[in-house]
């Protein structure tokens, strides 16, 4: 990679002292141009992230008064990420141009661990619980459009506004380890793997520097609108328990498909409600031991600020 990047520098070494050159003979005005930016951004995430959180905070009172009771933490999903952008300009009219870019796929990843210890009349029991999110978002497609104004000779400060295409897929993998007070153990994964798309709109400012008619530089700060309202997709749970001398007695599966939804419902374990995340086939409302309630469709939050530096070659 280094090597490509090294090259790469070479090439705009190269045609920036060609251009130069050839400056010299006159400027040409060129209406095509290629923008290359890279940067960094962050994403809200939404239900995701606010379940996690939630359920994290549902273990906070017992931090507080039997802290040896509660080892670790319920992590949300990172939100930052790094970004590079390609896009194809035309300088339209009147100060005006039209862009179609395209930046590159990003991938949110955690994994967490939280031990939780009960003892009471029956004796002591743990629970291991794993936590591993991932959202992986694929190359979003935008459509732009610029007015520039001049500061100074060779400053512009252009506004810009657009929409984008976005594909995201989404998937929580829950692993819950119980050992009960004679030694038996049971293992039950949890998982939801879902994928949407949407539209998305944006906006920002751009400061640009012209080094001569064919390059510039600048910098680009844009903030983003963007909620996939809808993830389809699938859930399974499979369950394995084993008596205190290790021999497996019981197992079962189970799986659906439908949209993911984001309601309250009650810890059994802790008698406390906190969010949860359920992919179901059968619309709301529902009724069950956990006793759900303000159920609506998840949405994944694509929304943020990204900044960019990038360089214009000005094309023909």
């Amino acid at each position: 990679m280094k090597r490509v990047w090294f090259g790469a520098l070479i090439c705009i070494l190269f045609l920036y002292c060609w251009s130069v050159s050839a400056g010299e003979k006159g400027s040409a005005k060129r209406a095509f141009s290629l923008v290359i930016r890279e940067g960094f951004g962050s994403i809200s995430v939404g239900d995701l992230n606010t379940t996690l959180s939630s359920i994290n905070s549902a273990y906070d009172g017992i931090r507080a008064y039997r802290p040896e009771r509660c080892v670790g933490e319920i992590l949300e999903v990172p939100n930052r990420f790094k970004d590079w952008e390609a896009e194809l300009q035309w300088a339209a009219w009147w100060g005006f141009s039209i862009g179609l870019a395209v930046s590159g796929p990003t991938r949110f990843y955690d994994k967490s661990f939280l031990t939780y210890t009960i003892v009471d009349y029956a004796g002591t029991q743990s629970e291991n619980d794993t936590y591993e999110s991932e959202i992986r978002v694929s190359a979003p497609i935008m459509f732009n459009l610029y007015r520039s104004f001049s500061i100074f000779s060779k400053v512009n400060l252009a506004v810009n506004g657009g929409i984008g295409y976005y594909r995201a897929r989404m998937t929580l993998t829950e692993i819950m380890h119980l050992r009960y007070p004679l030694d038996d153990i049971s293992l039950t994964y949890f998982n939801f793997n879902v994928a949407g798309k949407g539209v998305g709109y944006h906006c920002g400012l751009a400061l640009e520097y012209k080094f001569n008619d064919r390059f510039s530089m600048m910098a680009e700060g844009r903030w983003r609108f963007a909620k996939i309202r809808t993830l389809k997709g699938s859930t399974s749970t499979t369950h394995q328990a084993w008596d205190e001398e290790g021999n497996l007695y019981s197992t079962g599966s189970n799986s659906m498909e439908g949209p993911l939804y984001h309601y309250i419902g009650t810890d059994l374990r802790l008698g406390r409600p906190h969010e949860k995340l359920s992919v179901n086939d059968f619309p709301p409302p529902w009724w069950g031991i956990d006793f759900p309630r303000d159920i609506r469709e998840a949405f994944l939050d694509l929304g943020g600020f990204t900044f960019r530096i990038g360089l214009r070659i000005r094309l023909f």
